[in-house]
């Protein structure tokens, strides 16, 4: 029977799970035990194979970030791929990779991109560059799913903009953190500030294959009404009609799935209310 010593000395015998946890280093570490042999906690890890973990360093000297710049920022990302990924993970992996795909070949010189999973940050200084990447990312992707004659294999997007300070990690200085410094690819993938946020909490509020503005780019970026604040990135000359049957099939396909199955990937009521915002923002309601 596995045994430890109460203090003073006596035998107190263990139950096997007790005993297991007790050879585990971190729980050793979090309960200040040691080996037999060893009364150093931070020992007991380092002996095991485990990094001292007093010998990382975390210093990261705010106070000396530069000024922020204001720029335009983006978040764009794939509709549904919390039911998609349960239902299809290399399904889903498609959409996914197809959106970030299409963002790297319509990327220009000053934009600075973010993916994340399932989306993707864009920055600019400029209104107009985050603009063009907008048109030519989103015209790309409703030209596949015009094109997709499988409702199965076609997928949306929606994105929201704002603007504001940011910080990006590649203009981090050296003696803001030595840690980043020296790992410069996981810095330049650091992306700060309030719009950031702003962007990806106001997507939500964006119609399949819209763009939502956050009320700190409306100046920019104009919308209709505050009830549907909704930026359009085509113009005059898009044939909107085309988009009719596309989606009718999409958002039929997925209406037959989830009234035969109630556990179904896309909910009834959000497939009644991407519907309705999808016609409204690009005029089809009634076909």
């Amino acid at each position: 029977m596995p045994w430890s010593l109460r203090p003073g000395g006596h035998v107190k015998s263990q139950s096997q799970g007790d005993y297991n946890r007790s050879r585990n280093p971190l729980w050793q570490i979090a309960n200040c035990r040691s080996r037999p042999g060893s009364h150093n906690p931070r020992e007991v890890g380092m002996n095991n194979g485990m990094t001292d973990s007093g010998a990382i360093s975390i210093e990261f000297r705010a106070d000396k970030l530069q000024d922020a710049r204001k720029e335009w920022v983006s978040w764009v990302d794939v509709m549904g791929t919390r039911g998609s990924m349960s239902w299809s993970v290399k399904s889903t992996a498609n959409y996914i990779c197809k959106l970030h795909i299409v963002a790297i070949q319509a990327r220009r010189m000053n934009l600075a991109l973010y993916p994340v999973m399932d989306g993707i940050f864009a920055t600019a200084e400029s209104a107009r560059d985050l603009k063009t990447f907008l048109e030519l990312m989103y015209g790309a992707l409703i030209h596949h799913f015009i094109k997709e004659s499988k409702p199965h294999y076609r997928f949306m997007i929606r994105g929201a903009v704002a603007h504001g300070e940011v910080y990006h990690g590649r203009q981090f200085a050296k003696g803001l953190a030595p840690a980043l410094a020296s790992h410069p690819q996981h810095r330049d993938a650091i992306l700060l500030g309030v719009p950031v946020i702003d962007a990806a909490a106001t997507e939500e509020d964006a119609p399949p294959f819209g763009i939502a503005v956050h009320p700190s780019a409306r100046e920019e970026f104009p919308v209709p009404s505050a009830e549907q604040p909704w930026w359009k990135w085509f113009s005059s000359q898009f044939d909107c009609a085309k988009l009719s049957t596309p989606l009718n099939s999409y958002f039929g396909y997925h209406r037959d799935q989830s009234k035969g199955d109630p556990g179904w990937r896309y909910a009834s009521d959000a497939i009644d209310r991407h519907e309705a915002q999808a016609k409204a923002y690009f005029g089809l309601t009634g076909l």
